[in-house]
């Protein structure tokens, strides 16, 4: 019964979502268009200097919006300095943490593939020798350990549903198209040297045809 629940409890929270946490308000625009844009902090890649945001562009109705730029200002008032990262220093960057995720998800991975080899040894012991004590203890690292892996293999998945590709191309400043009814996930490396970053940025982005859309994106809640 329990395996029950904490299997129909992953697959509830498994579900991907096209708005991420942090909706944006429209400043202005000259032009009128209907576009729903949201932001979120993406912890997994954040440490206390360097924040990784994505920001979600979805279009609501027939017009294709085509972004000839675009520019996240992270002007404030309190002086605290923050840099956007770009060019090599964003490659550096994208590999640099492409290999800790490699070290870490392997060594989650052969952690837990222990626990289960661990655990059927127990659970054999136990059931050779009539010892419900180790057999019961067998049983619950094998689950234990099945369940973290079924568990992370979900979040992985759900990760590369909901996220942006941690690739140049996606970049925010990277021109881009929204067409219409349909959703588009860019980010940005944020870099603060002193550890402190501002609750709220402006994003504005300007189409190839000339027009210019101004939102308040929110990188720590209204």
């Amino acid at each position: 019964m329990l395996r029950i629940l904490l299997a129909s409890t992953l697959l509830l929270t498994a579900c991907a979502s096209r708005k991420l946490s942090q909706p944006a308000d429209l400043v202005s625009a000259s032009t009128q268009v209907n576009l729903e844009i949201s932001s979120e902090i993406i912890h997994e890649y954040t440490d206390p200097y360097n924040v990784v945001m994505q920001i979600n562009l979805e279009s609501k109705d027939g017009q294709w919006i085509r972004v000839d730029s675009a520019e996240l200002d992270l002007t404030n008032t309190d002086g605290i300095v923050q840099n956007i990262i770009i060019g090599k220093d964003l490659n550096a960057w994208l590999q640099a943490k492409a290999e800790e995720k490699m070290i870490r998800e392997q060594n989650a991975d052969i952690t837990s593939l222990g626990l289960i080899s661990a655990g059927m040894v127990l659970a054999t012991l136990g059931a050779t020798q009539n010892n419900n004590g180790t057999l019961a203890a067998g049983g619950l690292a094998v689950g234990g350990a099945s369940s973290y892996l079924m568990s992370n293999e979900i979040r992985r998945n759900k990760a590369a549903a909901q996220h942006a590709k941690w690739i140049p191309e996606t970049h925010l400043y990277v021109p881009f198209t929204i067409p219409s009814m349909s959703l588009v996930k860019r980010w940005i490396l944020i870099n603060s040297p002193s550890g402190r970053v501002n609750r709220k940025a402006i994003l504005r982005l300007k189409t190839v045809e000339g027009e210019t859309l101004t939102y308040n994106i929110y990188l720590a809640g209204k």
